[in-house]
């Protein structure tokens, strides 16, 4: 069978990629607990978006590429595309960040698609399968399972007191 993983996947063809509508979705259908600050700057990295509630800070960093996903303890490839260093460096802008506000910031990289490794070489897509990945303490997401995934987390890591101070400090940052 030639070509890559991705060209021979089905639920990676064009036809049957999520619409930017469905990103737009996710985003705005999660509820008055969470604040989005968008067009956020950190580091080198632009237009990136800020979601704040009790339930913490995450950082979403839009990607552009999608496909075949996989990794290893150090070494993330997508695509046939090694982007370890990438995902080094968007742990390393939001350490920064989780100094200055003094809480925790989790980092996403936020992809249109992606297909499990296994699944891709099975021929298989389980639409049950989360599409979520942790790498080196980043998460990756799917456009579709990022509205999940927020809502999901339920433990607060601030009071209502810190989250002020913290939207004041990302307020005076960006």
């Amino acid at each position: 069978m030639s070509g890559s993983d991705t060209e021979r996947h089905a639920m990676l063809s064009a036809q049957n990629l999520p619409k930017t509508s469905k990103f737009e979705e996710a985003l705005y259908s999660l509820g008055d607990e969470w604040e989005m600050i968008e067009h956020v700057h950190l580091g080198h990295f632009t237009n990136l978006y800020v979601f704040l509630s009790v339930y913490g800070v995450h950082v979403v960093f839009p990607q552009t590429v999608y496909g075949v996903v996989d990794h290893y303890r150090y070494r993330l490839v997508i695509n046939n595309e090694n982007i370890s260093k990438l995902a080094e460096s968007i742990l390393k802008s939001t350490v920064n960040l989780k100094r200055m506000l003094n809480c925790p910031v989790i980092p996403i990289m936020l992809h249109r698609q992606l297909i499990d490794a296994e699944e891709a070489r099975d021929g298989f897509y389980d639409s049950k399968h989360p599409r979520q990945w942790d790498f080196i303490g980043v998460k990756l997401l799917t456009w579709e399972s990022f509205g999940p995934h927020l809502k999901a987390t339920k433990q607060p890591v601030l009071t209502q007191e810190e989250l002020k101070v913290v939207r004041q400090k990302l307020k005076n940052l960006f």
